[in-house]
């Protein structure tokens, strides 16, 4: 009887149940095959393998078309030109996925490499030598097409200024190469002495030195307000006679009018030894000296002239290059973000962080954030009666924090990169377009736009959001802080301490 029951037991669970799911011989045999060869990759090769295969797919990232088994490095027939590299995919790159993928990796505690300029390809390959996984060459930011078929064909490079001399990249290309860290390994001074040694090279290269140095040159270092010791008499000269053409000519009489205190002190000193009354170049007027513009204008050359003769010797053109290159450096500089983190180039650039998350070290008590993977996968309720309905409040809302890695404008979902991985935050529609708006303003005579406040959710953006688990989402939740109804906060800086710099409402 015994046995009966077993048998029927067996028959109930076990079999009867697959009466309305099963698969075929041919079928049982292909995923046969194809769990022994994952079995022989994970058992005969090195983890790194296997893992650099899960990135690639997960992130979206292959030149292998796996959705139709075809294999892009497969000889096509007549084809025999082995050294020409292997079709990618083209369009912008995921990176809300590659950044999850990545993220997922790195907590399994695998190690992703910066990509190599002479290794990197346009898949996540194995570097079985550093026992880690080396980025894509073709997912940086600034690589497009042609440039990783420039950068490929051309390979190797033995210097960072080799490589910039054959490939000649863009200004915008070659800086994202040096913020991905992609010359590391063939230059050896950090990522932002290369950055700056580019960008001096840039503006030494803008700004060549002159051959001669004019009036309008100097107007231009007048107007920056350039320090020249030993000619500060001759600046006090250019200052006047600059002010004197614009506040004190009489267009009627065509003639300069100097009428006010301290214009007539200095014209006393200065121009009136070098001018001829007896010829007419100035006459006495009640209320100062009425003078003539050529006679002036002679005056201000002599007076100017060793100022002049310094700007155009061997040393004064060069340190007119040099101050030049500086305010073409300092464009630069702010253009492309020098004094910004490494940690805040690699997400520009790679949506991943190599060198450490821009917020670890922030005190995470005093803004209630957590981890999320401990938080509690269903959330606990507290419910109260009102107006005859029953309301549920979650219990246990806490902060997260992160970098914006994506967003879905349809799902109303931001991807956050926290400290503990990719963790998707769910918004309600209002809240999500709230903040995910761009704010400017117009100007109604030029018609140009005045970005006011850009998208919170911009990719690179660090928020601090409020709110608690539900499944595998993070729901946002208004919540009180500082006295506002708050969910989701900018956060400008981390400061030295871990404290956080926020900002709570939009700028309008």
């Amino acid at each position: 009887m015994a046995r009966k029951k077993f048998l029927e037991y067996v028959w109930e669970k076990c079999i009867k149940p697959q009466e309305s799911y099963s698969f075929s011989i041919p079928h049982d045999v292909a995923y046969s095959i194809e769990a022994v060869q994952e079995a022989n990759l994970a058992t005969r090769f090195n983890p790194l393998f296997w893992e650099c295969a899960c990135l690639s797919i997960n992130a979206g990232n292959t030149s292998t078309n796996f959705e139709t088994g075809e294999d892009t490095d497969s000889e096509s027939e007549g084809s025999s030109d082995v050294s020409s590299p292997s079709p990618v995919k083209t369009g912008a790159p995921n990176y809300a996925k590659i950044s999850k993928a990545i993220s997922d990796s790195q907590l399994r505690g695998v190690n992703i490499e910066l990509p190599d300029i002479n290794t990197a390809q346009a898949d996540f390959i194995p570097d079985i030598k550093n026992n880690g996984i080396l980025y894509s060459l073709k997912n940086v930011a600034a690589v497009s097409d042609d440039l990783f078929s420039r950068i490929i064909v051309a390979r190797p490079y033995s210097s960072i200024e080799d490589f910039y001399d054959r490939v000649q990249p863009t200004e915008a290309e070659m800086v994202g190469l040096i913020k991905a860290g992609c010359f590391c390994q063939i230059d050896k001074r950090a990522v932002r002495a290369q950055l700056i040694w580019f960008l001096n090279k840039r503006a030494t290269d803008s700004f060549p030195v002159r051959d001669k140095i004019t009036s309008v040159q100097l107007k231009k270092m007048m107007s920056a307000k350039v320090s020249l010791p030993g000619y500060e008499n001759e600046l006090r000269v250019y200052n006047f006679y600059a002010y004197v053409k614009q506040k004190q000519y009489d267009k009627e009489k065509r003639r300069y009018l100097l009428n006010e205190r301290d214009v007539l002190a200095f014209w006393n000193r200065y121009f009136e030894p070098l001018m001829n009354l007896s010829k007419g170049d100035y006459s006495s007027v009640p209320e100062g000296y009425c003078v003539k513009p050529t006679a002036m204008d002679k005056a201000y050359k002599k007076l100017v002239e060793p100022l002049m003769s310094f700007l155009n010797s061997p040393d004064g053109v060069q340190k007119f290059a040099d101050w030049e290159r500086s305010l073409e450096m300092q464009r630069l500089g702010d253009k492309y973000g020098v004094s910004e983190s490494q940690s805040a180039w690699e997400m520009e650039q790679l949506s991943f962080y190599h060198s450490g998350h821009e917020l670890q070290g922030v005190t995470a008590e005093k803004y209630s954030i957590k981890d999320f993977s401990k938080l509690p996968e269903t959330p606990t309720y507290r419910a109260f009666e009102k107006n005859g309905q029953t309301i549920k409040i979650p219990e246990n809302v806490c902060a997260i924090a992160g970098t914006v890695v994506g967003s879905d404008n349809t799902k109303h979902i931001v991807n956050l990169l926290t400290l503990n991985g990719v963790v998707n935050v769910k918004m309600y529609a209002e809240m999500y377009n709230k903040y995910k708006a761009k704010i400017s303003v117009m100007d109604r005579e030029t018609g140009k736009k005045t970005v006011l406040d850009d998208s919170w959710f911009k990719r690179g953006t660090k928020l601090l959001i409020y709110g608690y688990r539900r499944e595998d989402t993070f729901v946002a939740k208004n919540v009180k802080v500082n006295g506002y109804q708050r969910s989701v906060i900018l956060i400008n800086r981390k400061n030295e301490d871990g404290t956080l710099d926020l900002r709570f409402s939009r700028n309008s």
